[in-house]
């Protein structure tokens, strides 16, 4: 049976042909090249792109022009005439490296029967290099089993070359399910949520950031809030309560107060989080550094590690990709549809869009996935001598890009202008022997704009109106129940605080269930205001004698002071005698049941000295 001739490897140009772009591309080239690369570099790659061996030079910056001549071609016929007299397997990776970040070597080794990578003998081990005998050097290791294109030839030819049909923003085409949204009760539970999220004296704004309110802190504030968990993922999933209180402990120097207008406040806070950089010169200082890179990496990307010892946390970084983000946000906002967020992403690199949030240098350099295996779709990669990946390659699609968009859409979502949906994610990692998601986020797959999201992002002049919320909250004259009817999150969320359900519409007001989870009078305080405002402001005198019972319970426990309990032992008689000769003494001392006293923290030192005066030793 004869044998299948292989296809040749075909590749399109852009049409229309960019002319112009390319002039002005082209006439930078050689100063690119001679800052880019070495003279041996550039001797490889003339080699790589003309199979012949470069004229003698002693000069970089003529090597430089030399190598810049071979691609100065105006016409699209020139640059087919290039691209038809390279090999196959250099056309087929050169296409990929135009649009994608990495390529994996060994998918190209099988495709095309011919080995790209060698192996070079280092000091301590064998470290992988471009293989001599092939035509790839226009592309750098990127991993120690995948390739890149070089920079300037990425730009060049992704600017020359059709790409492939994911570029473009695909809507899917069936609703997902479930779906969850924040977009009907943000008005009200962003209000409540900046109205109770701790003051910034807990803890310092840093900590919180990185996350350091405890789960007990975290569930009396969702609590409060009303803001639930994802439906699918649920508490093993992101915590919106805890993303939340972050976002805020990093972009405002000190607690915002509850909004008049949430909605307004909203827009504000999305503004602060794309560093609308009218807002960063108007203070002319330099950027809070929590405003920054950092807030991706210990906020959004706390699946990630970092070496210590660096000074990132204490300086300021742009992350690139949060303009990224805002652009692609933009752009999905134009149609109301249902949008698969990692083919977004792939879109972007397509793009040529920066999805990173700290520079490839820094990244390359400090930051790493800590697990022993990572399962992708395609391939695997199995550490054998740590428990740490390196986010390079192919793998920091999977472990930085797309954790990252999909905890921006979540914050997006939080806020009200997106809408996320889920599904099961076959990425999994391995760590201790036991497989799991690679981020808290993996479950978000789909996203929509919402029409509130468009107006924050300034494409709609008008505000899309609220749902009108009825409710009815009266609250009984001669019993301390309340009927509740309606739509209203904060009331029903007050009255579950300090009541117990009677059916679905009644609760019952007991002094147990009111004061449950005070603390201070303070709080009880708070309680009786809140009732007045948003239950009833006139209560009747039962409902005020209620009020007044519970703050003088409240006083029995509130007021209290530390003591130190003596028992006396064999010398109760003989002590009880001194007290009754001592008034001093007795003044010092309170009488506790079973032949014991109890001495104020306060008046100790005064009970030591007048003890030692009756020849008992003191402290």
């Amino acid at each position: 049976m004869a044998k299948k001739k292989k296809e040749p490897i075909r590749i399109e140009l852009k049409t229309p042909f960019p002319s112009k772009q390319l002039h002005t591309l082209l006439k930078t080239l050689p100063d690119v090249l001679d800052t880019s690369f070495t003279v041996e570099q550039l001797k490889n790659i003339w080699v790589t792109f003309t199979g012949t061996a470069p004229e003698p030079t002693k000069k970089k910056a003529d090597l430089s022009a030399l190598v810049a001549s071979l691609l100065s071609f105006e016409t699209a016929e020139d640059w087919a005439a290039f691209f038809s007299r390279l090999p196959d397997y250099l056309l087929d990776m050169m296409y990929e490296g135009a649009f994608y970040d990495s390529l994996l070597i060994s998918r190209f080794e099988k495709k095309h029967g011919i080995m790209l990578l060698a192996k070079r003998k280092t000091s301590y081990y064998y470290a992988p290099v471009l293989n001599d005998d092939v035509r790839i050097h226009c592309f750098v290791l990127d991993s120690h089993d995948s390739v890149r294109l070089a920079m300037p030839f990425k730009i060049l030819f992704n600017l020359l070359l059709e790409p492939p049909a994911a570029v473009q923003y695909t809507p899917i085409q069936e609703e997902p399910f479930p779906v969850w949204t924040n977009s009907e009760l943000r008005s009200e539970n962003i209000a409540l949520a900046l109205e109770n999220i701790p003051p910034f004296n807990v803890y310092t704004r840093g900590e919180r950031v990185r996350g350091s309110l405890k789960k007990a802190e975290l569930n009396a504030l969702r609590s409060r809030i009303g803001i639930d968990f994802l439906p699918l993922s649920g508490k093993k999933g992101p915590d919106p309560v805890a993303l939340l209180d972050r976002f805020v402990c990093a972009f405002y120097a000190d607690k915002p107060q509850r909004p008049k207008d949430v909605d307004e406040w909203i827009k504000d806070a999305v503004s602060r989080f794309f560093l609308d950089i009218k807002l960063i010169q108007k203070y002319e200082r330099t950027p809070d550094p929590l405003t920054g890179a950092s807030f991706e990496h210990y906020a959004l990307c706390e699946h990630l590690s970092c070496e210590p010892g660096n000074r990132l946390r204490n300086e300021f970084h742009e992350p690139l990709s949060r303009q990224t983000f805002r652009s692609l946000l933009l752009s999905i906002a134009e149609k109301p549809e249902w949008y698969d967020i990692e083919s977004l992403v792939l879109s972007l690199e397509i793009r040529n869009f920066e999805r990173s949030y700290w520079p490839l240098r820094i990244e390359s350099a400090y930051v790493y996935y800590k697990a022993v295996e990572l399962r992708m779709p395609e391939f695997r990669v199995v550490t054998t001598y740590s428990d740490r990946l390196s986010v390079a390659g192919p793998v920091r699609r999977y472990t930085v890009h797309y954790p990252l968009f999909r905890a921006y859409f979540y914050l997006m979502a939080v806020f009200g202008l997106v809408e996320i949906s889920e599904r099961e994610n076959p990425v999994k990692t391995v760590k201790t022997q036991k497989e799991r998601p690679v981020s808290n986020y993996d479950t978000v797959f789909a996203v929509r704009v919402t029409p509130f999201g468009r107006w924050c992002l300034g494409l709609d002049s008008e505000k899309p109106a609220n749902e009108k919320r009825t409710f009815e909250a009266i609250a009984d004259r001669e019993l301390l129940m309340v009927t509740f009817r309606g739509k209203s999150l904060e009331r029903k969320l007050y009255l579950e605080a300090i009541g117990e359900a009677v059916g679905e519409e009644r609760y019952r007001i007991t002094a147990s269930s009111f004061s449950h989870g005070c603390v201070t009078m303070s709080d009880i305080d708070r309680r009786i205001e809140s009732f007045q405002r948003l239950i009833e402001p006139d209560p009747s005198p039962k409902w005020k004698t209620f009020f007044s019972s519970v703050k003088k319970r409240a006083q029995f426990f509130m007021v209290s002071e530390s003591a130190l309990v003596i028992d006396l032992g064999d010398n109760g008689s003989e002590f009880r005698t001194i007290l009754a000769r001592d008034p001093g003494l007795a003044s010092c001392v309170l009488r506790v049941e079973g032949n014991r006293i109890a001495v104020l923290s306060s008046k100790f030192d005064r009970f030591c000295k007048l003890i030692e005066s009756w020849g008992y030793p003191g402290k």
